[in-house]
């Protein structure tokens, strides 16, 4: 990079599976930018290729009311819905609650504080906790998904 500094000034954390191909599994994250204030935790997939992205397409047509019941937990514990979504609708004819999701080129939840005092309080553990915990139906929506990008392969 055009950058020279030898040390950097930011920290992510993230947790995937990994196997012996790449193979996009769904990971949590947790990360601090003290330049701009700010620490994220979240969670989604990172390097979502286009064909896996229609097998979750699928999933979330066949079992809508998982995706939206998992969003709302996360949502509602603080995360926001962040995504990079087509200009074309990808999904006409599907309910106006889906097309975020569907029209999304890649998608995740993330919590973003600027309360960076909290990171040296004790009750810090305990609000990563109840993230991660609300967005384990996430998880598991991206993780069933994996695994039929996977069986899809084979």
């Amino acid at each position: 990079t055009k950058e020279k500094h030898l040390y950097r000034d930011n920290v992510w954390l993230s947790f995937e599976r990994r196997g012996g191909e790449p193979v996009p599994w769904p990971g949590m994250w947790f990360g601090v930018e003290p330049e701009r204030g700010e620490w994220h935790a979240g969670i989604g997939i990172f390097m979502t290729p286009p064909a896996y992205m229609e097998v979750l397409r699928k999933h979330i047509l066949r079992d809508s009311e998982d995706l939206l019941s998992a969003a709302e937990q996360a949502v509602a514990a603080g995360a926001r819905f962040c995504a990079e979504s087509y200009k074309r609708d990808r999904a006409p004819g599907a309910p106006e609650a889906l097309k975020p999701y569907l029209n999304a080129k890649n998608f995740y939840f993330m919590l973003t504080s600027r309360d960076m005092e909290q990171l040296s309080q004790p009750v810090f553990v305990e609000t990563l906790r109840a993230l991660y915990s609300a967005c384990m139906p996430m998880y598991r929506f991206f993780l069933a998904s994996s695994e039929e990008y996977v069986s899809n392969q084979g």
